[in-house]
C-alpha cells in the first residue's frame, strides 16, 4: 500500500508552506492538491516531487510540467489535457456513488490514445462512516477496474479517498 497525502486547502489549515518541505523527506509517489495554484505554491515553497491536481483546470492552462498529474472526471477532459500536453500523467476519476463528479461508468471507447498516459484511477467515498455504503463503492470501483483491464489498462495507482 502506498500513501499519497491530500494537502489541499492550505493543507487543511495546517499550512502548505510548512508541509511542502516536510513531504520532500518521505518516499511517497505524489501529493494531492485541488488547484493549479496550489501546485505552483508547493513548487514555490520547495516541494520537488510529483503532484496530483484533483480539481478542474482549463485545458488551455495546462502547464508542461512533467511532475504534475491530472485528475480527469471524463474522457473528453482527458483528451483535452493530452492535446495540450502529450506526456501528461492522467488519473481517471471514477464516480462510485458520491454523484458529485467523475465517470459513472468506464466508457466503452476513447481509451486507445490515452493508454500510455493513464497511470492512476481514483474515487471518493461518499459516506466513510457507513461501512455498508463504503463497501458498495469499493465493489463498484473494483468492477470499473475490471472494465479498464478489458481495454488492457492497468493503472499503477488505484486510490480511494474520503473527506
Amino acid at each position: 500500500m502506498t500513501c499519497a497525502p491530500v494537502i489541499k486547502s492550505n493543507a487543511y489549515g495546517h499550512g502548505l508552506k510548512l508541509l511542502a518541505k516536510e513531504w520532500n523527506k518521505y518516499d511517497i509517489p505524489f501529493v494531492c492538491v485541488d488547484s493549479l495554484f496550489e501546485a505552483y505554491e508547493l513548487r514555490r515553497y520547495g516541494y520537488k516531487k510529483e503532484v496530483l491536481i484533483m480539481g478542474f483546470i482549463d485545458p488551455d492552462d495546462i502547464p508542461r510540467e512533467k511532475k504534475f498529474h491530472y485528475a480527469c472526471p471524463d474522457i473528453a477532459y482527458a483528451h483535452a489535457v493530452i492535446k495540450k500536453y502529450k506526456k501528461a500523467k492522467l488519473h481517471l476519476f471514477l464516480d462510485t456513488g458520491m454523484h458529485r463528479e467523475g465517470m459513472q461508468e468506464v466508457p466503452k471507447e476513447g481509451f486507445i490514445p490515452l493508454k500510455k498516459n493513464i497511470i492512476g484511477v481514483m474515487t471518493h467515498l461518499s459516506t466513510p462512516d457507513n461501512p455498508e455504503i463504503s463497501q458498495k463503492q469499493i465493489d463498484t470501483f473494483e468492477k470499473q477496474l475490471q472494465q479498464l483491464e478489458k481495454h488492457d489498462i492497468y493503472p499503477e495507482f488505484q486510490h480511494i479517498c474520503a473527506s
